[in-house]
C-alpha cells in the first residue's frame, strides 16, 4: 500500500509542474497543441511519473492539468498509442504501455522507409552493421545457431536449383538474421531487421542471376565456416567480402547505386 500511494504522490507533484509549452497552448493550432500535449505527456512519462502499466489520470483531470481541450488531449494520446507508448482501452482509462523495444523502434524503422535511403547508403550502412555483428557474433554463437545456418545454406542451394527466386530471397535474409540475433544484442537484431526489409527489391534484381546466386552460396558459406571456428577477424572479413561482392555484382547489372528506391539493395 505504502509502494502505491508514494507512486500515486509523485504522479501528482511531477503532474502539477506546469507544462514547458503551456505559455504558447491557446494561441496554437489544433494540431501543434495536440503536438505539444504529446510531448508534454512523454516529459512526464520520461521523469518517471508513470511506470509501465500505470493508467493515465482520467480524461477530464489530465485534461485539466495540462490546461488543453480533451480534443486536443485525445488527438496527443492518439499519437502516443501508434508510437506504442500508451495503450488506449475501450471504455476505460490510458495505460503506459510495457517496454519492449521492437515497438519503440518502429519509428526507425518507419524513419528509414520515408526517407527513401537509395541502394548505395543502404548498402553502406548494411556494411558497416553487418561486419560488426558478424564479428561479435562468432565469439557467442551457439551449437543451435550453427546448426540452423547449416540448414540454411542446403534450403538455399535447393531453392536457387529449383529457381525459387522468393524462397532464395526469405532464406537469404534469414541467414543473415540467425548471424545478427547470435550477438544476443536486441538493439542490433531489431535494425538488422529494418535493413533486411528495405534491401528486399535489391534482392530480387540480383537473385534472378544464377552466377550471382552461386557466388553469394560461397560467401555464405565462407561466412558459416568462420562463425564454426570461432574466428571473430575471419568472420569479419567473410562478411565485408560478401558486402563488396554485393556491390560489384549490383554495378555489373548497371542497377543505379544512388538511385532513391525504399527498398533497393541485395543480401
Amino acid at each position: 500500500m505504502g509502494t502505491h500511494r508514494e507512486g500515486s504522490e509523485h504522479q501528482a507533484r511531477v503532474m502539477a509542474k506546469p507544462p514547458p509549452a503551456q505559455g504558447m497552448a491557446h494561441g496554437a493550432s489544433g494540431r501543434s497543441l495536440a503536438n505539444r500535449v504529446a510531448d508534454e505527456l512523454l516529459h512526464h512519462i520520461i521523469s518517471g511519473a508513470f511506470a509501465p502499466g500505470d493508467p493515465l489520470p482520467a480524461e477530464r483531470d489530465l485534461a485539466q492539468k495540462l490546461d488543453v481541450g480533451r480534443g486536443s488531449l485525445r488527438e496527443a494520446l492518439r499519437a502516443l498509442s501508434f508510437l506504442g507508448v500508451i495503450e488506449i482501452q475501450h471504455g476505460g482509462r490510458a495505460r503506459i504501455a510495457p517496454v519492449d523495444l521492437e515497438t519503440l523502434l518502429r519509428p526507425l524503422g518507419l524513419f528509414l522507409r520515408l526517407r527513401n535511403a537509395g541502394m548505395h547508403t543502404l548498402l553502406e550502412a548494411r556494411s558497416v552493421f553487418e561486419t560488426a555483428a558478424a564479428r561479435i557474433a562468432a565469439t557467442r554463437i551457439d551449437a543451435r545457431a550453427l546448426a540452423r545456418l547449416g540448414k540454411l545454406l542446403e534450403r538455399k542451394k535447393a531453392a536457387a536449383l529449383a529457381g525459387k527466386v522468393s524462397r532464395s530471397i526469405d532464406l537469404d535474409a534469414e541467414f543473415h538474421q540467425v548471424i545478427v540475433e547470435a550477438t544476443g544484442n536486441a538493439f542490433l537484431i531489431e535494425i538488422g531487421r529494418n535493413l533486411y526489409e528495405l534491401g528486399r527489391a535489391g534482392r530480387a534484381q540480383t537473385s534472378r542471376s544464377a552466377q550471382v546466386t552461386n557466388d553469394f552460396l560461397q560467401d555464405h558459406e565462407d561466412i558459416a565456416e568462420a562463425l564454426r571456428r570461432g574466428d571473430a577477424q575471419a568472420a569479419g572479413r567473410a562478411m565485408e567480402h560478401h558486402m563488396a561482392h554485393i556491390r560489384r555484382h549490383l554495378e555489373t547489372m548497371e542497377i543505379d547505386m544512388p538511385d532513391t528506391s525504399a527498398n533497393s539493395e541485395e543480401d
